[in-house]
């Protein structure tokens, strides 16, 4: 039943990242920074749920994210 579990989360998670898949381009690192900031969203919801290193270490992953989601705001915002 696990193995059905995961294989239909698989399923989601493709349409989930179909959008930003389909306008990537090869030569486009807009589209790659997209992909980034998709992901460590995606991180940051899931660190409660998945993170067994401590609280400690939990919060200090949640403010690198954080920081990092800072630096791509501030650097798409300049374009």
């Amino acid at each position: 039943m696990h193995k059905i579990k995961i294989f239909f989360n698989k399923i989601i998670r493709l349409f989930q990242y179909a959008p930003i898949i389909w306008e990537n381009e090869d030569w486009d690192y807009y589209h790659f920074i997209s992909l980034i900031e998709f992901k460590l969203k995606r991180m940051k919801n899931c660190l409660d749920e998945y993170y067994t290193d401590g609280q400690g270490k939990k919060n200090e992953v949640r403010k690198q994210i954080d920081k990092t989601l800072d630096a791509i705001n501030k650097y798409n915002n300049e374009i």
